[in-house]
């Protein structure tokens, strides 16, 4: 019944999740990075299933790699979020700002 059904969700989005980081993680961009390595980590603390825990495992390793081989590149692009959010809160503020008060 539902344990199956839960077995099956568990090992079909673990695959989907596996195919993201071995095939697609260099397309993921880096402010996914601490969700995709949150749901790795409950992946890898289910008891339902020891080969998906303990693949999880092996996961965090390829992104860990993944990131001591393109750290410079994954701080430039996060640096680049960083300044495009700032820069929209600052322009979104300026035009509140603008807009007349009712009093």
């Amino acid at each position: 019944g539902s344990l199956l059904q839960s077995d099956a969700l568990i090992r079909g989005g673990f695959s989907s999740l596996q195919l993201i980081v071995t095939d697609f993680l260099p397309l993921l961009p880096p402010l996914c990075l601490p969700v995709c390595l949150e749901v790795i980590s409950k992946y890898g603390l289910q008891e339902q299933d020891l080969n998906i825990s303990l693949s999880s495992i092996g996961l965090m390793w390829n992104i860990a790699d993944y990131l001591n081989q393109h750290q410079s590149t994954v701080q430039l692009e996060m640096e680049s979020l960083r300044n495009t959010t700032l820069n929209v809160t600052i322009s979104s503020s300026l035009f509140l700002q603008s807009l007349p008060h009712n009093s």
